[in-house]
């Protein structure tokens, strides 16, 4: 889970790296067609090159999905990881979208290539992801989860009032992503 965990947020974070820079050299509207490019050209690479048999599954794709509603009714603990999930995706967005204005505006004024570069220290959290998922195994999924999340909201806090300092945004932003991470491996 850590490893998966790990790879989806590394992308996301180097999204944010390579848009800021994008958008520094084309424009916003340019860079958001060349993203939707590189999306059409995934979807090429994946008919062209995954294998086109068939699962040997029991039940069809559309009937397995028509089935998530039921999961999702019938099963408490399903819901739960699923709305804490949505709450701390909620808070990463908010945090990063937040720093990205933030550091937009005055007295910053910071270009969007130097705000994606932000990024990295997020990118450097994703370490926690591998430590997150042993943890796990080991002490349960509650304790890592309210380590995860105490961390990531001190963070938080800390990077409020010191936006001013970079090296303690940096530092910050790599420890509320490691927060996050680890709950998420842990949820």
């Amino acid at each position: 889970m850590g490893t998966v965990t790990a790879g989806i947020s590394a992308g996301i974070l180097a999204g944010r790296i390579a848009g800021g820079r994008l958008a520094d050299e084309i424009g916003w509207r340019e860079m958001l067609l060349v993203f939707a490019a590189a999306c059409v050209l995934a979807a090429v690479c994946c008919l062209v090159f995954l294998p086109a048999g068939r699962a040997s599954a029991d039940r069809r794709y559309l009937t397995t999905l028509r089935s998530l509603p039921g999961l999702f009714v019938g099963y408490a603990a399903l819901r739960i990881a699923a709305f804490r999930g949505a709450l701390w995706f909620f808070a990463f967005c908010a945090m990063w979208a937040g720093l990205a204005a933030a550091l937009s505006a005055p007295p910053y004024s910071y270009s969007a290539e130097r705000i994606g570069l932000y990024a990295l220290a997020g990118i450097s959290g994703i370490l926690a992801t591998q430590v997150a998922g042993a943890w796990t195994d080991r002490v349960g999924a509650r304790k890592v989860i309210l380590a995860g999340l105490v961390l990531a909201c001190a963070a938080a806090i800390v990077a409020g009032f010191t936006l001013a300092s970079t090296v303690t945004t940096l530092v910050c932003l790599a420890l509320f992503d490691a927060g996050l991470f680890a709950a998420q491996v842990a949820n």
